[in-house]
């Protein structure tokens, strides 16, 4: 982090940077070491001049713990409707406003959109304005998304920007099928077709079209959440990643 440029340099000890997102590397420059969480992000800190050998990619885990899912009827939620989640900070780059407009095309589909941020009053507005509010739950920032994942139909991550944080893998890990747009790292870490579906970005057609596609077929949303649970399972599970850093320390301590 930003940090990392006050900590003084000291034989005794090696500084390592991590990065999650496509950040200004010049204000990361001051370390020995810099651990990527997608291979994008890796290769971002290689062209930027971070020398290569120097830069570890090393994902991130998802919140492996067991939850309860909560009842569909859930904040006025009709239960008998299909129910798909957003979340992550209400930003421009996150595409909320994309998904949105997808909503218009899916008349029988309720979304809870879990967040907060700078964009709130403008997605709620663009809400009312396409006459969504019957089908839209604003949930607020939330802790427990993972649980969220466990009581709907289908994840969507309409990002314009995403770097790979944790939600990816959280929606694997808790068996919930998703839909991801092809911005960095989910395109990245999904096959689309195996792992999840993958759209363009900014396409609210196609967006909806993925959507209802699962929500449409019994064995589809099967075959990605087996998908989904395997490659988590193989490349990204708490233990596999925790080994790596347990790994990584041990080469490069001093």
């Amino acid at each position: 982090s930003r940090a990392s440029g006050t900590t003084p340099a000291s034989p005794h000890y090696v500084l390592v940077n991590r990065l999650g997102h496509y950040y200004k590397l010049k204000y990361y420059r001051h370390a020995d070491y810099w651990v990527g969480i997608s291979r994008g992000i890796c290769q971002h800190m290689i062209d930027g001049g971070f020398p290569k050998d120097k830069v570890v990619y090393i994902p991130n885990f998802a919140d492996e713990t067991p939850v309860t899912p909560l009842a569909r009827d859930s904040f006025d939620t009709p239960a008998d409707q299909p129910l798909i989640l957003a979340a992550g900070r209400l930003h421009e780059n996150k595409g909320f406003d994309t998904l949105l407009h997808s909503m218009t095309q899916m008349p029988k589909v309720t979304l809870w959109l879990a967040g907060a941020g700078p964009e709130e009053a403008n997605l709620k507005a663009l809400c009312r304005q396409l006459g969504l509010n019957e089908r839209v739950r604003f949930l607020g920032w939330r802790n427990d998304v993972t649980t969220l994942m466990a009581s709907v139909d289908l994840f969507v991550c309409p990002s314009r920007h995403e770097g790979l944080g944790s939600i990816v893998m959280e929606s694997w890990a808790h068996r919930c099928p998703i839909v991801a747009t092809h911005s960095q790292g989910p395109g990245e870490a999904i096959t689309d077709g195996v792992s999840g579906l993958i759209t363009p970005i900014d396409d609210a057609d196609a967006l909806a079209k993925a959507v209802l596609r699962v929500l449409g077929s019994k064995d589809l949303r099967q075959s990605l959440i087996e998908g989904g649970s395997r490659v988590y399972a193989e490349g990204y599970c708490k233990n596999h990643i925790v080994q790596q850093y347990v790994e990584f320390y041990s080469r490069i301590r001093r």
